[in-house]
């Protein structure tokens, strides 16, 4: 029962003190809370993380090495474009087709309290791409999504990346 008070006590002065920490700091803190979870889940079902890589450039150079192509690549968050061009470069068979959604015009509601739903918002500006394989799809997943798999035909291998930040669009 005193451990319990002590900690009752403790979530009490945190949350009496925290109008003194900035927004970023809160969000940058519950990052790391979020990897001592990852790592915690991982250790409860006794599974080995698989591969540990420096970025998000090293994680995908690691998974295109077992990509069968051609393949279908969907991005959902696409912002500037930067990881769709980037996977461009590593899938190049020509039947690889790439397609992206995004509402190129912020997310649908704020995500938390330190990030406003513009945060993101390219004033619906699309990236563009020389690469003919690429479509970008513009608009809600929820719009854009229904119809564009009553005509999708997925490739041998088929790529989720899902960076769309927010749970309810993922």
């Amino acid at each position: 029962a005193r451990q319990i008070m002590k900690f009752s006590l403790l979530k009490e002065l945190l949350s009496r003190l925290g109008f003194l920490v900035p927004p970023r700091l809160v969000h940058y803190v519950s990052g790391l809370l979020n990897y001592l979870s990852v790592g915690r889940w991982f250790h409860d079902r006794k599974l080995a993380i698989p591969v540990r890589c420096a970025g998000r450039e090293a994680l995908y150079d690691y998974l295109a090495e077992s990509v069968v192509e051609p393949a279908s690549y969907l991005e959902f968050g696409v912002f500037k474009g930067v990881t769709l061009r980037y996977w461009t470069k590593l899938l190049q068979h020509p039947e690889t087709r790439f397609d992206g959604f995004d509402s190129f015009i912020g997310l649908p509601e704020n995500w938390g309290y330190f990030c406003d739903k513009k945060l993101f918002d390219v004033q619906g500006q699309m990236p563009s791409y020389d690469d003919p394989r690429v479509r970008l799809h513009k608009g809600w997943f929820t719009e854009t999504l229904p119809g564009y798999l009553t005509q999708f035909q997925p490739r041998p291998t088929l790529i989720l990346h899902l960076d769309a930040d927010l749970y309810s669009s993922t």
